[in-house]
Protein backbone atom coordinates (compact mmCIF):
# COMPACT_ATOMS: atom_id res chain seq x y z
CA UNK A 1 0.00 0.00 0.00
CA UNK A 2 1.17 3.72 -0.55
CA UNK A 3 -0.61 7.11 -0.28
CA UNK A 4 -1.66 7.10 -3.35
CA UNK A 5 -4.22 4.33 -2.32
CA UNK A 6 -5.65 6.81 -0.09
CA UNK A 7 -8.06 9.36 -0.39
CA UNK A 8 -9.06 12.16 1.84
CA UNK A 9 -12.31 13.35 1.51
CA UNK A 10 -13.62 16.69 2.74
CA UNK A 11 -17.21 17.35 3.01
CA UNK A 12 -18.66 20.99 2.69
CA UNK A 13 -22.15 22.27 2.23
CA UNK A 14 -22.25 26.03 2.15
CA UNK A 15 -20.51 28.47 -0.39
CA UNK A 16 -18.32 29.53 1.59
CA UNK A 17 -15.61 28.96 5.08
CA UNK A 18 -15.10 30.86 8.51
CA UNK A 19 -11.59 31.09 9.18
CA UNK A 20 -10.99 28.95 11.20
CA UNK A 21 -12.32 26.63 8.42
CA UNK A 22 -10.32 27.38 5.92
CA UNK A 23 -7.08 27.29 8.08
CA UNK A 24 -8.57 23.58 8.95
CA UNK A 25 -8.64 22.72 5.61
CA UNK A 26 -5.21 24.05 4.19
CA UNK A 27 -3.73 22.61 7.17
CA UNK A 28 -5.09 19.10 5.76
CA UNK A 29 -3.56 20.01 2.47
CA UNK A 30 -0.36 21.07 4.12
CA UNK A 31 0.38 17.69 5.97
CA UNK A 32 -1.24 15.46 3.49
CA UNK A 33 -0.29 17.11 0.00
CA UNK A 34 1.13 13.71 -0.82
CA UNK A 35 -2.33 11.92 -0.79
CA UNK A 36 -4.75 12.70 -3.50
CA UNK A 37 -7.75 15.07 -2.13
CA UNK A 38 -11.21 16.11 -2.65
CA UNK A 39 -14.34 18.18 -1.88
CA UNK A 40 -17.51 16.49 -0.94
CA UNK A 41 -20.37 18.47 -2.30
CA UNK A 42 -23.63 18.88 -3.08
CA UNK A 43 -24.93 19.46 -6.28
CA UNK A 44 -25.04 23.26 -7.86
CA UNK A 45 -22.85 24.69 -5.05
CA UNK A 46 -21.36 27.25 -6.13
CA UNK A 47 -17.37 26.00 -6.26
CA UNK A 48 -15.92 29.51 -6.45
CA UNK A 49 -15.05 29.82 -2.99
CA UNK A 50 -13.33 26.95 -3.06
CA UNK A 51 -11.28 27.19 -6.37
CA UNK A 52 -10.31 30.14 -5.44
CA UNK A 53 -8.78 29.76 -1.78
CA UNK A 54 -7.92 25.81 -2.23
CA UNK A 55 -6.52 25.63 -5.99
CA UNK A 56 -4.43 22.13 -5.33
CA UNK A 57 -7.64 20.96 -4.47
CA UNK A 58 -9.01 19.84 -8.22
CA UNK A 59 -11.67 17.04 -7.36
CA UNK A 60 -15.47 17.30 -6.26
CA UNK A 61 -17.27 14.65 -5.75
CA UNK A 62 -20.69 15.55 -5.88
CA UNK A 63 -24.20 14.17 -4.18
CA UNK A 64 -27.76 15.10 -4.11
CA UNK A 65 -28.69 17.88 -1.78
CA UNK A 66 -30.69 16.38 0.40
CA UNK A 67 -27.54 15.06 1.79
CA UNK A 68 -26.33 17.98 2.74
CA UNK A 69 -29.46 19.38 4.08
CA UNK A 70 -29.66 18.11 7.82
CA UNK A 71 -27.31 15.95 10.06
CA UNK A 72 -30.08 12.76 8.95
CA UNK A 73 -29.30 13.40 5.21
CA UNK A 74 -25.37 13.23 6.11
CA UNK A 75 -25.53 10.17 8.04
CA UNK A 76 -27.94 8.24 4.95
CA UNK A 77 -25.36 9.27 2.95
CA UNK A 78 -22.11 7.71 4.87
CA UNK A 79 -24.61 4.95 5.63
CA UNK A 80 -25.17 4.74 1.92
CA UNK A 81 -23.02 2.18 -0.22
CA UNK A 82 -23.25 5.05 -3.18
CA UNK A 83 -20.86 6.99 -1.49
CA UNK A 84 -18.47 4.91 -1.17
CA UNK A 85 -18.75 3.61 -4.58
CA UNK A 86 -17.06 7.45 -5.55
CA UNK A 87 -14.05 5.57 -3.70
CA UNK A 88 -13.36 2.33 -5.11
CA UNK A 89 -10.45 3.49 -6.56
CA UNK A 90 -8.81 3.40 -3.21
CA UNK A 91 -8.42 1.37 -0.66
CA UNK A 92 -9.15 3.67 2.36
CA UNK A 93 -10.75 6.72 2.86
CA UNK A 94 -9.91 9.53 5.18
CA UNK A 95 -12.98 11.46 6.48
CA UNK A 96 -12.02 15.15 6.97
CA UNK A 97 -14.80 17.10 8.58
CA UNK A 98 -14.01 20.48 8.47
CA UNK A 99 -13.62 21.08 12.14
CA UNK A 100 -10.33 18.62 12.10
CA UNK A 101 -7.06 19.48 12.50
CA UNK A 102 -4.24 17.42 11.37
CA UNK A 103 -0.97 17.36 13.33
CA UNK A 104 1.63 15.19 11.04
CA UNK A 105 1.84 12.97 8.54
CA UNK A 106 0.49 9.50 9.83
CA UNK A 107 -1.76 8.03 7.68
CA UNK A 108 -0.16 5.45 5.72
CA UNK A 109 0.95 3.93 9.36
CA UNK A 110 -2.84 3.91 10.55
CA UNK A 111 -4.10 2.28 7.29
CA UNK A 112 -1.25 -0.34 6.58
CA UNK A 113 -2.47 -1.47 10.11
CA UNK A 114 -5.62 -3.35 7.83
CA UNK A 115 -8.25 -2.01 10.49
CA UNK A 116 -11.52 -1.78 8.73
CA UNK A 117 -12.81 1.52 10.65
CA UNK A 118 -10.64 3.89 12.99
CA UNK A 119 -12.13 6.78 14.28
CA UNK A 120 -11.43 9.29 17.75
CA UNK A 121 -11.37 8.10 20.85
CA UNK A 122 -14.57 8.22 22.89
CA UNK A 123 -15.19 7.22 26.60
CA UNK A 124 -17.87 5.19 27.57
CA UNK A 125 -21.31 6.48 27.30
CA UNK A 126 -20.58 8.13 24.60
CA UNK A 127 -19.76 12.00 26.77
CA UNK A 128 -18.57 10.07 29.76
CA UNK A 129 -16.54 11.79 31.89
CA UNK A 130 -12.75 10.30 32.69
CA UNK A 131 -12.85 12.14 35.79
CA UNK A 132 -15.55 10.32 36.82
CA UNK A 133 -13.92 7.03 35.86
CA UNK A 134 -15.57 6.68 32.30
CA UNK A 135 -12.99 4.53 30.35
CA UNK A 136 -12.18 4.74 27.00
CA UNK A 137 -14.37 2.52 25.59
CA UNK A 138 -13.66 2.17 21.61
CA UNK A 139 -11.88 4.54 18.87
CA UNK A 140 -15.05 5.09 16.76
CA UNK A 141 -15.60 9.18 16.17
CA UNK A 142 -16.59 9.44 12.86
CA UNK A 143 -15.55 13.36 12.52
CA UNK A 144 -12.10 12.27 11.39
CA UNK A 145 -11.99 9.13 10.76
CA UNK A 146 -10.20 6.09 8.04
CA UNK A 147 -12.46 3.77 6.27
CA UNK A 148 -11.60 0.79 4.36
CA UNK A 149 -13.80 1.45 1.08
CA UNK A 150 -14.03 -2.06 0.39
CA UNK A 151 -15.37 -3.38 3.73
CA UNK A 152 -17.50 -0.47 3.91
CA UNK A 153 -19.62 -1.20 1.01
CA UNK A 154 -19.70 -4.83 1.46
CA UNK A 155 -21.84 -4.34 4.71
CA UNK A 156 -23.64 -1.87 3.44
CA UNK A 157 -25.21 -4.13 0.77
CA UNK A 158 -25.09 -7.43 2.77
CA UNK A 159 -28.08 -9.44 3.14
CA UNK A 160 -26.28 -11.24 5.76
CA UNK A 161 -29.00 -11.54 8.70
CA UNK A 162 -27.41 -9.28 11.62
CA UNK A 163 -29.40 -10.14 14.43
CA UNK A 164 -29.18 -13.80 16.15
CA UNK A 165 -32.01 -15.48 17.86
CA UNK A 166 -31.31 -14.04 21.64
CA UNK A 167 -31.13 -10.52 20.33
CA UNK A 168 -34.58 -11.02 18.30
CA UNK A 169 -36.31 -12.48 21.09
CA UNK A 170 -34.91 -9.56 23.33
CA UNK A 171 -36.70 -7.00 20.37
CA UNK A 172 -39.51 -9.28 20.07
CA UNK A 173 -40.22 -8.49 24.00
CA UNK A 174 -39.68 -5.20 23.82
CA UNK A 175 -41.71 -4.61 21.24
CA UNK A 176 -44.73 -6.22 22.15
CA UNK A 177 -44.43 -3.98 25.69
CA UNK A 178 -44.27 -0.89 23.34
CA UNK A 179 -46.69 -1.65 20.23
CA UNK A 180 -49.14 -3.69 22.06
CA UNK A 181 -49.25 -6.50 18.78
CA UNK A 182 -50.96 -9.69 19.05
CA UNK A 183 -48.77 -12.63 20.17
CA UNK A 184 -49.55 -13.90 16.46
CA UNK A 185 -48.38 -11.29 14.84
CA UNK A 186 -45.34 -10.37 16.88
CA UNK A 187 -44.82 -14.41 16.20
CA UNK A 188 -45.33 -14.10 12.57
CA UNK A 189 -43.07 -10.97 12.45
CA UNK A 190 -39.78 -12.74 14.32
CA UNK A 191 -40.37 -15.66 12.53
CA UNK A 192 -39.88 -13.86 9.21
CA UNK A 193 -37.11 -11.78 10.55
CA UNK A 194 -35.27 -15.04 11.70
CA UNK A 195 -35.07 -15.96 7.88
CA UNK A 196 -33.78 -12.43 6.85
CA UNK A 197 -36.50 -10.47 6.24
CA UNK A 198 -35.75 -6.97 7.53
CA UNK A 199 -32.93 -8.30 9.60
CA UNK A 200 -29.68 -7.32 7.60
CA UNK A 201 -27.02 -5.44 7.50
CA UNK A 202 -28.12 -3.31 4.66
CA UNK A 203 -31.58 -3.28 5.41
CA UNK A 204 -30.82 -1.69 9.21
CA UNK A 205 -28.30 0.76 7.83
CA UNK A 206 -31.68 1.79 5.31
CA UNK A 207 -33.27 2.84 8.36
CA UNK A 208 -30.95 3.78 11.11
CA UNK A 209 -32.19 6.75 13.27
CA UNK A 210 -28.82 7.88 15.29
CA UNK A 211 -25.28 9.18 14.16
CA UNK A 212 -23.53 6.56 10.96
CA UNK A 213 -20.60 6.24 13.37
CA UNK A 214 -22.74 4.92 16.35
CA UNK A 215 -23.68 1.93 12.91
CA UNK A 216 -20.36 1.52 12.19
CA UNK A 217 -18.92 0.98 15.92
CA UNK A 218 -21.94 -1.68 16.35
CA UNK A 219 -20.72 -3.73 13.22
CA UNK A 220 -17.60 -3.55 14.85
CA UNK A 221 -18.33 -4.34 18.35
CA UNK A 222 -21.39 -5.40 18.65
CA UNK A 223 -21.64 -7.96 15.73
CA UNK A 224 -18.76 -7.82 15.08
CA UNK A 225 -18.61 -8.27 10.68
CA UNK A 226 -16.38 -5.16 10.95
CA UNK A 227 -12.73 -4.75 12.74
CA UNK A 228 -11.54 -1.49 15.07
CA UNK A 229 -8.32 -1.08 17.07
CA UNK A 230 -8.48 -1.28 20.42
CA UNK A 231 -8.84 2.19 21.84
CA UNK A 232 -5.09 2.10 23.37
CA UNK A 233 -3.81 0.97 20.14
CA UNK A 234 -5.64 4.06 18.92
CA UNK A 235 -4.74 6.50 21.31
CA UNK A 236 -2.88 8.61 19.08
CA UNK A 237 -5.37 8.64 15.71
CA UNK A 238 -7.79 10.95 16.67
CA UNK A 239 -9.15 13.09 19.54
CA UNK A 240 -12.55 14.42 19.59
CA UNK A 241 -13.74 14.84 23.21
CA UNK A 242 -11.73 15.79 26.61
CA UNK A 243 -8.28 16.69 24.90
CA UNK A 244 -6.97 18.39 27.90
CA UNK A 245 -7.35 15.04 29.89
CA UNK A 246 -5.51 12.87 26.79
CA UNK A 247 -2.84 15.33 26.40
CA UNK A 248 -1.93 15.62 30.10
CA UNK A 249 -2.19 12.08 30.65
CA UNK A 250 -0.33 10.71 27.49
CA UNK A 251 2.00 13.40 26.89
CA UNK A 252 2.02 13.57 23.09
CA UNK A 253 -0.66 14.93 20.67
CA UNK A 254 -2.26 12.24 18.67
CA UNK A 255 -2.41 12.03 14.32
CA UNK A 256 -4.93 14.59 14.53
CA UNK A 257 -8.42 15.83 15.95
CA UNK A 258 -11.54 16.57 15.53
CA UNK A 259 -13.60 19.44 16.88
CA UNK A 260 -10.62 21.76 17.72
CA UNK A 261 -12.67 24.58 17.71
CA UNK A 262 -16.20 24.12 19.40
CA UNK A 263 -17.08 24.45 22.86
CA UNK A 264 -20.71 23.05 22.03
CA UNK A 265 -21.87 19.94 23.69
CA UNK A 266 -20.45 17.25 23.89
CA UNK A 267 -17.36 19.35 23.09
CA UNK A 268 -17.20 22.18 25.93
CA UNK A 269 -13.92 23.75 26.70
CA UNK A 270 -11.78 21.81 23.64
CA UNK A 271 -11.80 25.45 21.64
CA UNK A 272 -9.93 26.94 25.06
CA UNK A 273 -7.25 24.07 25.25
CA UNK A 274 -6.52 23.63 21.24
CA UNK A 275 -6.27 27.11 20.90
CA UNK A 276 -2.88 26.87 23.18
CA UNK A 277 -1.58 24.64 20.68
CA UNK A 278 -3.14 25.66 17.17
CA UNK A 279 -2.01 29.07 16.88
Amino acid sequence: MNKQDICVAIPVYKTDMNALEIQSVKQCLNVLADYPICFVVPKGLNLEFYKRHFKSVTEYICFDNHYFSSLEGYTSLLLSPSFYEKFEAYKYLLLHQTDCFVFRDDLLHWAKKGYDYIGGLVFEGFHGNPEQDAKLWCAGNGGLSLRCVYSFKKQLISNKKLKNNKQLKAEKEALGVFTGLSKLKLNLLFLLKRMGYKNSIAFYAKTFNNNEDVFFIKLCLDYKVMTMPEPEEALFFSWDRRPDFLFNTYKELPFACHAWYRNDPPYENNKDFWQQIIK
